[in-house]
């Protein structure tokens, strides 16, 4: 097994044989059918000063570090699990889990807030704490507040977030993705790029009820799904 990635992406598979396999590969190599649940909460060191080192060092750049788990709030084996297989099932490159949607949303919000991004074009109906979270501006957050043919028009430099639900809560309306405009003309916002002049902005669909196997809007206009 791979140190540094312990769950490889494997060979394409029938989303089925995902859904029951993603984030479960080295099972059959350690001998189980099921996979185990961490319950830890800290993790052992064995080199004070070198954990020390360690977690400064992911304080510090958020980078995922090598070695056991820095805290089980953090990360541990069952939410990395969790993680593979959540990103097998949307297409994407990685997933972060969180405690609830909401927390997700913030988290963006706050990420792209912190690029100078602080402005979002979003479409009602959304659901509603999170209405709420972006009307108030909790988070430093502008929104403009547009339909779906109105998302280019609305698009300014700061913007970094066009936020749609799909589908939305509570009507539960559909839209349609291939109709909503890239927030800039590179379309995407892969982790951790960005022009030289400009973060790119994301499409971010918050969803209360959508499930991989309807609908996976990463493999059609949106960067980031919450």
């Amino acid at each position: 097994m791979d140190a540094t990635n312990p769950h490889p992406a494997p060979a394409p598979r029938a989303l089925a044989t995902e859904a029951v396999h993603a984030g479960r590969d080295d099972l059959a190599r350690q001998g189980l059918h099921a996979a185990p649940i961490d319950l830890s909460t800290t993790y052992p060191s064995y080199d004070s000063r070198g954990e020390a080192t360690r977690v400064d060092a992911f304080a510090a750049t958020g980078a995922e570090p090598d070695g056991p788990p820095v805290y089980g709030r953090v990360g541990n084996p069952t939410v990395a699990r969790f993680e593979t297989a959540l990103a097998r099932l949307e297409g994407t490159e990685s997933a972060v889990a969180f405690a609830s949607g909401m927390a997700a949303l913030t988290a963006v919000l706050l990420a792209r807030g912190a690029m100078g991004l602080r402005h979002v074009v979003a479409v009602r109906p959304l659901y509603g704490s999170s209405d709420h979270l972006l009307t108030a501006g909790l988070v430093g957050s502008e929104v403009t507040w547009t339909d779906p043919a109105g998302i280019a028009d609305a698009l300014r430099p700061d913007t970094g977030l066009v936020v749609v639900e799909s589908p939305a809560n509570p009507t539960p309306a559909w839209p349609n993705w291939t109709c909503v405009p890239s927030p800039t003309p590179a379309a995407r916002c892969p982790s951790s790029r960005t022009t030289p002049s400009r973060p790119r902005s994301c499409n971010a669909p918050p969803n209360t009820a959508r499930v991989s196997s309807c609908t996976a809007p990463p493999s059609t206009s949106a960067d980031t799904a919450t």
